[in-house]
């Protein structure tokens, strides 16, 4: 309605609760799925009688292997099958748990057995998290097998998020989970010894100091070490769920939820600059709703990258098919709590980065879109339409959207095990894209082939026909990309050079 226009940006600013994005990375058996069920429970984000339905649910799933926690984040079999995993494990959290003025978002990733997979990277690219949390199985024999070799997982998720952090302008943090240290009676002297081995391999290999990690075992079953303990007073009766605290003496360190809420406060001061950067936002989910009496609505899922957005603004949707977009106007936005209870109807007038939203766009009609071929999809990308940008006049200028088919990329390459010849198919992962490439060029100097461990600049070509990458080019927008063989390989880290 008309009374959303008045709205006074700046107050609104001011009183936004900030938000913390935590990954959490681990390999298939960290037990990365039951710990972030524990720490839902312990946030309250899920009542004691969802929790007793989920273990229902699991015991008839499969008694031997499940644990309800687990459970929390693996309930949606079917929908994760579908390609929806990752919107299903993103989870923001906000309530008077949280320090005052501030939320949560939490983010899994699939510990997929091989590869460090594209819906891993696409996670870390897109979301642009401020922390890593690595979870490590510390079980006897399971930390030994972890670390097999350069190409284990472990190795390779670090080496991408530690160039990722090298490059980026506000230092990362990450958290290294020492989980399941109940298996292991919480033996002091093999904690110890896997802490110092990573702590080698993240100083010497890649160059984290050591104000930007630390170590905090726990275990995420029983919950011990995860919570302040002053928070687990859930009910008068103490419950099936609630946290077994036991942490011994010896441990002298934080909690994990301690530490997330001093960064908390560390990340109180990144709310000035959005009044001046440009609204950007990624699509994470599409639906074409039916056209009633030639209303044209489509139901969004966003992410908002950079900027605010309003009801009542007009905005610009480019695909990633060249020269195709569409103009629209936002008619209705509302928080996105993607965990189980979906009861929240309330409707917000200004969203801001990095929210994610549930936008209802009405479309102009155009040809295309009574044709119904609507070519809407994940990974596409929202701009304020430049032609009404009424409210702020002052706006600097300062978004170039460019829909490439030639990308040109400065990239670290990592170890390889073979060069990679000019003419190469590859994959690039880019926010929620990922596009087959050819490597055509390799700039300044005459090799034909990348080798490990170089810094080049390259150019590839997008193989698919009539399709293009949209890449804006501001400063607010990182463009980090990562390159890898066909078969998910990680072959290098960088950045998209737009000029």
């Amino acid at each position: 309605g008309p009374d959303s226009m008045s709205i006074d940006i700046h107050s609104f600013i001011a009183t936004h609760p900030l938000n913390l994005t935590c990954l959490f990375l681990g390999d298939t058996n960290a037990g990365k799925s039951t710990l972030l069920g524990h720490l839902l429970y312990d946030l309250n984000e899920i009542s004691m009688s969802s929790m007793r339905e989920l273990q229902k649910k699991s015991s008839n799933l499969d008694p031997s292997s499940s644990n309800s926690f687990k459970v929390i984040l693996d309930n949606t079999k079917t929908e994760r099958e579908n390609g929806f995993s990752m919107f299903k494990k993103v989870i923001q959290v906000e309530n008077d748990l949280l320090p005052p003025s501030s939320t949560l978002t939490l983010i899994d990733t699939p510990g997929s057995i091989k590869y460090f997979n594209k819906e891993t990277l696409n996670s870390i690219l897109t979301f642009d998290p401020e922390v890593y949390v690595l979870v490590i199985d510390c079980n006897y024999d399971s930390w030994e097998k972890s670390l097999d070799g350069p190409n284990n997982q472990i190795y390779e998720i670090l080496k991408v998020i530690s160039y990722l952090n090298k490059n980026s302008a506000c230092k990362k943090h990450l958290i290294i989970l020492l989980n399941k240290a109940d298996l292991i009676s919480w033996d002091k002297h093999r904690l110890e010894m896997i802490q110092s081995e990573l702590n080698y391999v993240l100083k010497e290999n890649f160059q984290w100091t050591d104000a930007e990690f630390q170590f905090i075992p726990c275990s995420g079953l029983l919950g011990s070490n995860l919570n302040k303990t002053e928070n687990i007073t859930k009910s008068k009766y103490k419950s099936e769920f609630d946290s077994i605290n036991y942490v011994p003496e010896w441990y002298e360190g934080p909690t994990f939820f301690s530490q997330l809420y001093l960064l908390v406060e560390h990340n109180m001061n990144k709310i000035e600059t959005t009044l001046e950067e440009p609204f950007v936002g990624t699509i994470l989910q599409s639906s074409v709703l039916q056209p009633i009496a030639e209303i044209n609505y489509v139901s969004l899922k966003v992410l908002i990258n950079s900027g605010y957005i309003q009801s009542g603004q007009t905005i610009e949707i480019h695909t990633q098919y060249e020269d195709f977009h569409y103009y629209g106007i936002v008619s209705r936005m509302k928080n996105s709590k993607q965990i189980l209870e979906t009861n929240t109807k309330n409707n917000i007038s200004v969203g801001l980065n990095p929210d994610i939203l549930e936008v209802l766009v009405k479309i102009h009609n155009t040809e295309d879109f009574t044709k119904k071929q609507f070519h809407i999809r994940k990974g596409d990308i929202i701009i304020h339409s430049r032609k009404t940008n009424t409210l702020s006049p002052n706006l600097p200028n300062t978004l170039k959207l460019l829909a490439l088919r030639l990308i040109k990329l400065s990239i670290q390459t990592h170890a390889l095990s073979d060069p990679v010849d000019l003419g190469s198919e590859l994959l690039l992962y880019h926010n929620l894209t990922h596009n087959a490439v050819k490597l055509v060029k390799i700039l300044g100097t005459n090799d034909i082939s990348i080798n490990p461990n170089q810094s080049l600049i390259v150019e590839v070509e997008i193989i698919e026909p009539d399709f293009a990458l949209n890449v804006i080019d501001s400063k607010y927008i990182t463009n980090n990309i990562v390159l890898t063989s066909i078969d998910h390989k990680v072959i290098a880290v960088g950045r998209i050079a737009c000029q």
